[in-house]
């Protein structure tokens, strides 16, 4: 089976045909590996385009030139406006309002880290919201860009080219966000090109945490080597047209890995995430490890994959006209792999369009279970073509396969 994430170093395939292509395989994770880390750096030096910080307190009138400093100043519920770029870490211990303000002098208003520090800090008991912002360049080893403990929202802000501190080694938890208390992030928020090569390369929702991802806001372009893009052992719930899209994990599963408790609704997709070395991976969309609660309800999506869709060997449920579809897994299982646990659907619920492939198209493994693949666990409402109440259906070259 693929690794466990507490695990990341000491993952394993449950593919073991493919390990002859070990050495093909790290070639082309290297290669993806360099794309990422060129694309997370590009753009021009920071020195060069960095605009004077400039913070004022819309209700005391008072001015500064270091968000700390304004934040230390402020009394409870007063709120900040930020124009140019303010450099270092601020802790916010206090229920505070921060405003991004642009102007044509100023250009969009950051807060960077410099790649020197983490940006915030949100103490327990603070209520902060921030709006208009871009977050970047930050890093630290528990979240590269904001460490949550507190009550935190994102209102169109930009999360963006943050990482975790010793990249490569197991101890890094969040490139971009550590939330271990509530966090909404609304509007078109974006959290995207954030890096981390063990834990999350996004966001990291802690047991105590929860997430809510709304509006229309994405995670995306986020990667690593062992970097899910997000990492839930608390509650995170996908609402509006938000989506986590087209991240990239080198030997992890590419969206989400939970082993809490997910809830997708209203249209909300998992779509376009890869898993980079099938040696050492297989899912591309969500793996749901044990003990771990997925449900997918309201016309929600896991698809477009580069490998597996859903990996499961906990508690998966679909609802309401969701879908799980256009994945492409290799050897077993393109749509839904099913490890353990409980896989229910509903009847309007389908996986239809998935397909499975041989890694090298040398016809090294039997292709099975294109739609859903059973190695273990209990299956409701799986209804497999042909048949006119089928909802796995239409899958490349076959729609299930069980495991006796």
């Amino acid at each position: 089976e693929p690794r466990n994430r507490g695990d990341a170093m000491a993952m394993h395939s449950r593919r073991p045909w493919l390990t002859g292509h070990r050495i093909l395989t790290l070639v082309v994770v290297a290669a993806m590996t360099i794309v990422l880390v060129l694309t997370f750096d590009a753009g021009p030096a920071e020195g060069a385009t960095r605009k004077a910080c400039r913070v004022r307190n819309t209700d005391s009138g008072q001015r500064f030139t270091r968000l700390q400093a304004a934040v230390a100043a402020a009394k409870r519920g007063d709120k900040l406006a930020v124009r140019g770029t303010c450099a270092g870490h601020t802790t916010i211990g206090k229920r505070l309002t921060i405003v991004g303000q642009r102007t044509k002098r100023s250009g969009g208003p950051q807060l960077t880290g410099r790649h020197k520090t983490r940006v915030l800090t949100v103490a327990k008991g603070a209520k902060v919201k921030l709006r208009g912002l871009a977050i970047q360049r930050g890093d630290s080893k528990r979240g590269g860009a904001i460490l949550n403990h507190g009550d935190l929202t994102l209102a169109n802000v930009t999360v963006r080219r943050n990482r975790c501190h010793l990249a490569g080694v197991a101890l890094g938890k969040a490139g971009g966000i550590l939330n271990r208390g509530r966090l909404r992030v609304n509007g078109t928020s974006r959290v995207q090109r954030n890096w981390c090569d063990s834990g999350a390369s996004a966001v990291w929702n802690a047991k105590s945490g929860k997430v809510v991802l709304g509006g229309s806001s994405v995670i995306g372009f986020n990667g690593g080597v062992y970097g899910t893009a997000v990492i839930n052992d608390g509650t995170f719930v996908m609402t509006g047209a938000s989506a986590i899209a087209h991240n990239l994990a080198g030997e992890s599963v590419g969206g989400v890995f939970n082993s809490g408790r997910f809830v997708m609704r209203d249209r909300s997709t998992i779509k376009g995430n890869d898993c980079g070395d099938p040696d050492y991976c297989s899912t591309g969309g969500v793996e749901n490890d044990r003990g771990g609660t997925f449900t997918m309800r309201h016309h929600s999506s896991i698809r477009d994959s580069d490998a597996t869709g859903v990996e499961t060997k906990g508690t998966f449920t679909m609802h309401g006209a969701s879908t799980i579809s256009g994945n492409t897994g290799w050897c077993h299982g393109g749509g839904v792999y099913v490890s353990g646990g409980r896989f229910a659907m509903s009847t309007s619920s389908t996986i239809t369009g998935n397909r499975v492939v041989d890694f090298d198209g040398n016809l090294i493994c039997e292709l099975r279970g294109a739609g859903l693949y059973r190695k273990g666990g209990r299956l409701d409402g799986v209804l497999c073509a042909p048949g006119t109440l089928a909802n796995v259906y239409a899958n490349s070259p076959d729609d299930c396969y069980l495991e006796a």
